[in-house]
């Protein structure tokens, strides 16, 4: 996860948890020290929010916990080919990736996370590129975790 704000590493962290815990992968934040040398007043993301769990995909009847003295390339078959496609799987049913401008005519996409979405989005406007401008000239940004 790579937050760009210090609300962002508040969702993001429990977002990682929940992520975590369905898919059984580690998780981390990658931030910088522009994200981190701030202070801000936040609102508090709910720590009782419910994610959604994916109905489009299948565990494997073990689940997909650690194993005791499993051998390493047992480990990363379950990672390969389980663990990952449920992260995958968690991500999409909880839209952690969100398309920021969308217009009819996409002609240019414009992928970015954390900080960089931020970088973006300043140069877009500095070059007087507003989410109107944009769309009528077919350029989208997605950004997210």
């Amino acid at each position: 996860m790579y937050p760009a704000t210090i609300a962002e590493i508040l969702e993001f962290g429990l977002f990682g948890w929940a992520l975590s815990r369905y898919s059984g992968s580690y998780v981390g934040l990658k931030c910088i020290t522009d994200t981190l040398d701030l202070s801000a007043s936040v609102e508090l993301p709910d720590v009782n929010r419910r994610y959604q769990i994916p109905t489009d995909i299948e565990l494997p009847a073990g689940g997909l916990s650690l194993r005791k003295n499993q051998p390493p390339l047992a480990d990363e078959e379950l990672l390969i080919n389980s663990r990952l496609p449920a992260a995958t799987a968690f991500a999409r049913a909880n839209a952690i990736d969100r398309v920021v401008i969308d217009g009819e005519r996409r002609e240019l996409s414009i992928i970015s996370a954390g900080k960089a979405f931020l970088d973006v989005r300043q140069a877009l406007a500095d070059l007087g590129l507003d989410e109107a401008t944009c769309r009528r000239l077919g350029s989208g940004s997605t950004s997210r975790g």
